[in-house]
């Protein structure tokens, strides 16, 4: 079931999962211009279990965490990702959560603040060849800019700024 969706302009929130979910078999997806507030889990979710997605597009979106939600974007088992020009904030965890297999993705251009844990976390992925470049991560309450935990990925020209323990961990 190989489809494009154009998901932007809408404003999503109070859902106690997800504001926008994208899984299995999608690609081509563009989701620009949206905003998600305080939805439960993820402000925007890619959980694509077989790896069937392929170029996707999210950008120019807000999250503004808010009581439970915990990640501002998450991707699981993605490839071919673009993300840039979004502004993630507020939320209980993390920024942007790319964990399981996700290869190839570029994050680009992205404002990340006072995310409670980490602006950017790769969370025990075996993700190759991603990218995290001219990412703004700052603010107090957000405890590290970037952690990577077992993945590989090229990180370079961010601003890391005010973090409460280190701006890049590895």
């Amino acid at each position: 079931n190989n489809t494009s969706n154009y998901i932007y302009r809408n404003t999503v929130f109070e859902f106690s999962q997800h504001g926008i979910g994208l899984t299995d078999e999608n690609s081509q997806n563009h989701i620009f211009g949206n905003t998600v507030i305080s939805n439960g889990l993820y402000g925007i979710l890619a959980d694509e279990h077989d790896l069937a997605s392929s170029v996707n597009y999210f950008y120019n979106n807000h999250s503004l965490g808010g009581p439970n939600q915990q990640h501002g974007l998450s991707f699981y088992n993605t490839r071919f990702q673009v993300v840039s020009n979004n502004v993630l904030n507020n939320n209980t965890s993390y920024g942007i959560y790319i964990w399981g297999t996700s290869h190839n993705g570029q994050y680009i251009s992205n404002f990340v603040s006072n995310n409670t844990t980490a602006g950017f976390y790769l969370n025990n992925t075996s993700s190759t060849n991603s990218r995290i470049s001219s990412n703004i991560c700052t603010g107090p309450g957000q405890t590290r800019g970037i952690h990577l935990q077992g993945s590989d990925a090229v990180i370079t020209h961010n601003l890391l700024k005010q973090h409460g323990s280190e701006g890049a961990y590895f």
